[in-house]
């Protein structure tokens, strides 16, 4: 795992809305210089990171868990 991996997965973690967000993805598609291999796992890693964060938003909608859980699972 990069350096660079670990930045992008921390900025992927700390985004609080869409926007933000698909700032990250702009940034990886259009604009990081890496290889193909670097980018690709990039990419997994954005979209796994994306359909947990939607899981737990479920999850606080749902009553299941509070957004002070939600918020502390993401910063683990």
């Amino acid at each position: 795992m990069t350096t660079r991996y670990q930045i992008i997965e921390a900025w992927v973690l700390s985004c609080e809305t869409e926007e933000q967000f698909n700032t990250v993805v702009d940034f990886v598609d259009n604009r990081l210089i890496c290889d193909d291999k670097e980018r690709d796992d990039i990419k997994d890693m954005i979209t796994l990171n994306g359909k947990i964060k939607d899981f737990l938003r479920n999850k606080v909608m749902s009553g299941v868990i509070t957004e002070e859980q939600f918020t502390d699972i993401i910063a683990h």
